[in-house]
């Protein structure tokens, strides 16, 4: 769990001191969320971290008018996001790559050979799931679930309501649900068959 930082403090001593140690605590806190937001919009790893780059020097070189900034994190979210949309739309093009998925390494040895495959295959399902859903519930999804912001955070970030925030996620959710329910229902039905086949 990564230690609790005084950002307040971290901001005023390279804005105000021009502490480059203190702006490497500030890069380290918030570039792997960051970097992860730019992934989602602009779908490139490459791109990403161009486009997030550049956000940390315009910041260190502005350094001093983030002490007028009462709230930090959505600040630098929605500034982000401007970003990533004006590197679209100068590109005239949506950039597409691979999303690279993490695949827990297990070995038979360590538990039973269909549950762990039942396991995997629930995680498919979810990842699936999370990824058919509409752009603005998917990113509400995962800005909320993910980077754990909280609702006002995620409504401020993208310019709605914290109603809007609530409805897509339980949206969010219940497609999540009934995607697991549906697999689940398939699954059951298939091992009846193996058991009536027997």
């Amino acid at each position: 769990m990564e230690p609790s930082i005084n950002i307040a403090h971290i901001i005023e001593r390279f804005a105000r001191d021009d502490d480059q140690a203190a702006f490497k605590v500030f890069f380290d806190h918030y570039y792997p969320r960051l970097i992860k937001y730019a992934l989602y919009v602009l779908e490139s790893q490459a791109n990403a971290e161009d486009v997030v780059a550049n956000a940390f020097v315009k910041w260190w070189t502005g350094r001093k008018k983030l002490l007028l900034v009462n709230r930090v994190e959505p600040y630098l979210f929605t500034a982000l996001k401007h970003d990533c949309y004006n590197f679209l739309r100068d590109n005239k093009q949506h950039f597409m790559v691979a999303h690279q998925e993490e695949h827990s390494q297990h070995s038979i040895e360590n538990g039973h050979p269909e549950q762990l495959m039942m396991d995997q295959e629930i995680n498919l399902v979810v990842a699936s799931a999370i990824n058919l859903l509409p752009p603005r519930c998917k990113m509400v999804f995962e800005l909320v679930r993910n980077d754990g912001l909280k609702y006002a955070e995620v409504a401020q970030l993208m310019d709605v309501s914290v109603k809007t925030v609530d409805t897509q996620m339980a949206r969010a959710v219940a497609k999540i649900r009934e995607a697991i329910n549906s697999y689940q229902s398939v699954n059951n039905s298939q091992s009846n068959s193996i058991k009536i086949a027997k």
